[in-house]
């Protein structure tokens, strides 16, 4: 509350911040005056953070919606700079939880607790209202579930996966979940774990990622009408451009990304 003065600073945490208020009033969108929408929102940031109506003023976060509805209710009880700590502090139980399970050694899990405790992303992220600590908190309890899979621990990690997916985007999740799966899927009687783990994802990623994906699309394109084979296309299109092979640019900024990681995640990490 302090530090961070209680304010989204960035679009990407505002994005979340203004749904998360959307959410706890009750509704799907905001709605702004069609005049005044220019001077309430950039335009060089309508549709790419907040997606705007051209012809109702509806506003509505241009990211998936997870990460804002589990910070709905904090936002509806007036501390919405609550969630991220709330979220970083079970993560630090999830991550104790986690290396216990994996090493069965109680000093191996102990130093996996204060390595997370000492992480400056951890605290950084964790007093923000950025979407990634929910990232963390889920992937972790997804990999927990799974570390010893039983039928119902895949199920219930598929679930968790698809809130995993929603959040904001999908490529963490994807790319977190993909080598789990592939072993769930490799290992003796692994179909009988790969069935329910994949079902378990389904009806919340057709609600809010396939759901909110066309909401978001008719509010910036209302367009009243049979719908064609073409246009079924153009949404399947625009739907996988997310996952788009990315440029020289994109890599670059990527490995400095690892490289900050490196610098300053753990104390002593890159040494």
């Amino acid at each position: 509350v302090f530090v961070y003065h209680d304010h989204p600073l960035s679009m990407d945490e505002y994005a979340a911040y203004f749904q998360s208020q959307v959410f706890a009033a009750g509704h799907l969108t905001g709605r702004f005056p069609l005049p005044q929408m220019d001077w309430l929102i950039p335009p060089g940031f309508q549709n790419f953070f907040l997606t705007v109506s051209p012809t109702t003023g509806q506003v509505a976060s241009a990211y998936w919606p997870g990460h804002a509805l589990i910070m709905a209710p904090f936002t509806a009880l007036g501390i919405p700079w609550a969630c991220n700590p709330v979220l970083s502090g079970l993560t630090l139980l999830l991550s104790h939880r986690l290396a216990l399970h994996m090493f069965e050694d109680v000093e191996a899990a102990g130093l996996a607790l204060l390595l997370t405790m000492s992480s400056s992303v951890i605290f950084g992220l964790g007093i923000s209202y950025y979407s990634m600590p929910s990232h963390l908190l889920a992937n972790c309890l997804y990999a927990l579930l799974l570390v010893r899979p039983t039928p119902g621990r895949a199920l219930a990690a598929g679930v968790v996966g698809s809130v995993a997916l929603c959040l904001h985007n999908p490529v963490p999740h994807m790319l977190f979940a993909l080598p789990w799966l592939i072993w769930i899927a490799a290992r003796p009687g692994g179909l009988r774990l790969f069935v329910p783990l994949c079902a378990g994802y389904l009806p919340l990623c057709l609600l809010l990622g396939v759901g909110t994906f066309e909401f978001t699309n008719h509010l910036r394109n209302p367009a009243p009408g049979p719908i064609s084979h073409a246009d079924t296309m153009d949404h399947l299109r625009g739907m996988l451009a997310v996952f788009s092979v990315p440029t020289a640019t994109v890599l670059l900024e990527r490995v400095i990304g690892v490289a900050k990681v490196w610098a300053w995640a753990v104390p002593g990490l890159l040494i």
